[in-house]
């Protein structure tokens, strides 16, 4: 995962669990891994927050009027306001990557809600208490080895009200439901291939790749057997590949048959051959046309990091992003 932004790490603003509330939002972390096919599948193509050069705290510390102060404060001291805008240079300075990471979840979280909101995305309220319970389940667990009650802990470990804290977890759980319903919701749409993958390092990996492969061997066993992606235990099957010239493995695989292998092509240090299962096609409508399939789809396949990363990149063509007001905030130049 738009980020350390990757569909499992952070994707949305998610609280699908609150240890990930917890952890990731009380500390940055790096990005997780989407594997060897990175190559036109990642935030290349994304809307993403550019990691700036480490803010200086001179031209970032904004005066703020009296009245505008009252709007933006966060506290005062011997009657003069601390900014928002302060706040934030500071955090800019120690830590510019946090910044950018949370402002874009934020504005990941407010792509999703367009596209749902357009596609007319609709939610069973009993998967929502089913997810916020299992939220809170998951917390309670965590808990238990040091008999700590959760409200408890979360008013005197992390200072945050109780009744607050799962009101917010409701609203991120509906949320991230609501996201993955809008990227596979785009995937079934869009014209896209089925696909598996046999990524391997050196030129001797790969022509003993394809000697197995010209030999007959079936491409599931030699991706079990000499890919190094993490799809290898599932004979190299990946997300749908959806047609785009903004991607290396989408051209190679629009330009392969369905049934037969192709590449390799080299990408990120690394060779990759492909297979094509084929080119399904394209489901059309608005949720009442498609949310059935929509759902039995994510029933029987969860969303990951190259399909999120392709419907990130695709989100970014289709809504306006506009990020200089955090520049102004932060007193750093405009990109």
């Amino acid at each position: 995962m738009i980020l350390p932004l990757s569909w499992k790490s952070c994707a949305f603003v998610s609280a699908a669990c609150a240890l990930s509330m917890i952890s990731s939002c009380q500390t940055p972390t790096d990005s997780q891994s989407v594997g060897a096919l990175s190559g036109g599948m990642t935030p290349g193509g994304a809307v993403a927050m550019p990691l700036a050069p480490t803010p200086g705290l001179g031209a970032s510390v904004v005066e703020a009027g009296p009245a505008e102060a009252q709007d933006t404060a966060i506290a005062y001291v011997a009657g003069q306001a601390i900014d928002v805008r302060e706040l934030l240079a500071h955090w800019a300075h120690r830590d510019s990557r946090s910044v950018y990471d949370f402002t874009d979840r934020l504005v990941t979280s407010r792509l999703s809600l367009a596209e749902a909101t357009r596609l007319g995305v609709t939610l069973d309220p009993a998967l929502v208490d089913s997810r916020v319970n299992a939220t809170r389940s998951a917390l309670a667990e965590m808990l238990e080895p040091s008999g700590i009650e959760i409200d408890r802990y979360l008013m005197e470990e992390l200072g945050l009200d109780p009744t607050r804290y799962f009101e917010i977890v409701r609203d991120e759980t509906v949320l991230q439901l609501m996201s993955e319903r809008a990227v596979r919701a785009w995937t079934l749409s869009s014209e896209r291939a089925e696909v598996a993958v046999i990524v391997v390092v050196s030129k001797e990996e790969c022509d003993a790749a394809v000697a197995r492969l010209e030999a007959g061997e079936a491409f599931e066993e030699v991706a079990r057997a000499l890919s190094i992606d993490p799809s290898a235990g599932n004979g190299g099957l990946l997300p749908p590949v959806v047609k785009s010239e903004m991607s290396v493995l989408s051209r190679l695989a629009f330009r392969t048959e369905a049934g037969a292998w192709g590449g390799p092509i080299e990408e990120s240090g690394s060779r990759i051959l492909i297979y094509v299962k084929g080119f399904p096609e394209a489901q059309t409508g608005d949720w009442k046309a498609i949310g059935a399939a929509v759902e039995a789809d994510l029933a029987a396949n969860a969303v990951d990091d190259p399909e999120y990363w392709q419907w990130r990149a695709a989100m970014g063509r289709r809504y306006e992003v506009d990020m200089r007001p955090l520049f102004k905030l932060l007193g750093e130049p405009l990109p």
